[in-house]
C-alpha cells in the first residue's frame, strides 16, 4: 500500500465529486503541473545533452514519447555514449525517481476526485482511494522539482 493510500472507512459509495477543492490545495495542484511540465522539458533535452549536438539539428530528430519511453532510450543509449558505470548509476537512480514521480503525479491528475461524507477530499483511481491532502500534495511537488534540479544538474 503506498503513502497516499486510505485505509479505513473511505468508499467511493460515500462520496460525491469534489466541487470546490480548497484554494491553498488547487495552489499546490497548479504547481505540481508546471513543475512536471519542467520534467518533461528536462527529460526531452536529455538525448540532445547525451548526443552533444546543437538544438537546431536535434530538433529534427526529436520523437514526442512518453516518459517511461525515454527513460528506457536514455538507459539503453547511454551506456554506448559513457563508459563509466558511477555517473551511469547516478543516471539510473534519476530516471528511477523520474518514473516514480509520474506514477505519483499520474495519480493526482488522471484520478476522480471526491469529497467523502466528512468533507475530506480523496481521488478514486480505478477503485483504490488516495489521499488528498495538501502536505500529500506539497510532498509530490517537492519531490518532483528536486528530481528536474538533479536531472537539470547531471553532468552529461
Amino acid at each position: 500500500m503506498g503513502d497516499d493510500e486510505v485505509t479505513a472507512g473511505a468508499t467511493y459509495q460515500l462520496a460525491r465529486l469534489l466541487a470546490e477543492p480548497d484554494p491553498e490545495l488547487t495552489r499546490v495542484l497548479g504547481e505540481i503541473a508546471i513543475a512536471f511540465t519542467h520534467l518533461e522539458h528536462i527529460l526531452w533535452l536529455s538525448p540532445k545533452r547525451l548526443a552533444s549536438i546543437p538544438f537546431d539539428e536535434y530538433l529534427e530528430v526529436a520523437e514526442d514519447s512518453s516518459i517511461p519511453q525515454r527513460c528506457d532510450d536514455l538507459e539503453s543509449n547511454y551506456g554506448k555514449k559513457v563508459m563509466d558505470q558511477q555517473r551511469e548509476g547516478r543516471l539510473w537512480s534519476i530516471l528511477g525517481r523520474v518514473r516514480e514521480v509520474t506514477r505519483r503525479r499520474n495519480e493526482v491528475f488522471h484520478a476522480l476526485w471526491i469529497e467523502q461524507q466528512d468533507g475530506k477530499p480523496v481521488r478514486n483511481k480505478q477503485g483504490k482511494i488516495l489521499t488528498a491532502d495538501l502536505d500529500t500534495m506539497m510532498r509530490l511537488r517537492d519531490d518532483i522539482r528536486a528530481v528536474v534540479q538533479e536531472l537539470n544538474s547531471y553532468p552529461w
